[in-house]
C-alpha cells in the first residue's frame, strides 16, 4: 500500500472529466512552468552536451514565437497558402539554392550541423 497526500485524493467520487480538467490545468501551469525552467537549465549549463543545449534553445525559441516548425525566421514568413505566386516561386528558389549548398558541403566532406 502506498501513502499519498489527501489533499490531492480525490477518491471514487471524482468523475473522470473533472479528473481530466484537473490534470490539464496543471499541466498547464505547474507543468509549463517545469518545462519551461528545465528548458532554460539546459540551454544554460555550459557542461551540458551541446545537442541538449541547442534543443533547448530552440524549444523556448520556437515557444516564444521566434522560429517557426522548420527553425527559421517567423517574423517576415508565411506559409504556403498565404504566399502568392511570386513568393512561392521565391521560396522555391531559396529551397533549391539551400539544397545544393548542403549537397555541396556533404561532397567536400564537411560535417553535417546539428542544424540542418
Amino acid at each position: 500500500m502506498t501513502s499519498h497526500d489527501d489533499s490531492t485524493d480525490h477518491g471514487d467520487h471524482e468523475s473522470v472529466e473533472a479528473a481530466m480538467a484537473r490534470f490539464h490545468r496543471l499541466v498547464k501551469t505547474e507543468g509549463l512552468m517545469t518545462a519551461y525552467r528545465a528548458a532554460v537549465d539546459v540551454a544554460s549549463d555550459k557542461s551540458a552536451p551541446s545537442p541538449a543545449r541547442a534543443t533547448a534553445a530552440t524549444t523556448l525559441m520556437r515557444a516564444a514565437g521566434v522560429l517557426n516548425s522548420n527553425g527559421r525566421d517567423d517574423a517576415d514568413g508565411k506559409s504556403i497558402d498565404q504566399m502568392t505566386p511570386a513568393e512561392m516561386a521565391a521560396e522555391y528558389r531559396r529551397l533549391t539554392a539551400e539544397a545544393l549548398d548542403r549537397q555541396s558541403s556533404a561532397a567536400e566532406g564537411a560535417a553535417p550541423s546539428v542544424f540542418d
